[in-house]
């Protein structure tokens, strides 16, 4: 689920943008806001039917048609594995449907509030021809994953700032969600 909050959080985290353009994303085990980077936008709609409640795309653009989107999803934390099995387990399911899939490892990101890492890594070679950018932050619970993709590898390149300023925009609030 998400709320989109409007303006600025008084007492969340910091953000230099007047118009904030950020949500509060919540749901089970997980409550944490994320900032549009600028000119994009953070759409809590059009994803759902995908499972995806905050999805971004450059202004001017939509969901469906854009060239070039951002989107996050959570996963439940796994206790009987480490943090590098989770990674590694995810990469082999990609793997596993995407027999030319090539995955390097990027560099850690770290968000500008609470400085979680965001472990990196880079996608290419899936059967859609698809560039992708996926950041894992763990927390007790949950990983957060957030992702840039696109089939345009000279979109994908412009919007990999876009991707690290989202990423750094992350804020953990808590895993308490209480949901009536």
């Amino acid at each position: 689920m998400l709320v989109v909050l409007q303006s600025a959080a008084q007492d969340g985290p910091s953000n230099k943008n007047a118009d904030w353009g950020g949500g509060l994303i919540y749901g089970k085990d997980h409550a944490f806001t994320v900032a549009a980077p600028k000119e994009w936008i953070l759409d809590n709609q059009s994803g759902v039917s995908q499972g995806l409640h905050a999805v971004f795309y450059p202004e001017g653009s939509n969901w469906k048609d854009s060239i070039i989107t951002m989107y996050i999803n959570t996963v439940q934390m796994d206790e009987n594995k480490s943090w590098s099995d989770f990674i590694e387990s995810d990469i082999r399911s990609f793997k596993a449907k995407h027999a030319d899939l090539i995955v390097q490892t990027g560099e850690s990101l770290a968000t500008t509030d609470d400085k979680k890492r965001a472990d990196v890594r880079y996608f290419t070679g899936d059967q859609w021809n698809n560039h992708e950018a996926v950041a894992y932050i763990r927390e007790q619970k949950v990983v957060v994953l957030i992702v840039l993709s696109s089939r345009n590898e000279k979109a994908y390149q412009t919007a990999l700032p876009n991707f690290r300023e989202l990423v750094r925009s992350y804020y953990f609030i808590t895993e308490d969600v209480t949901i009536k």
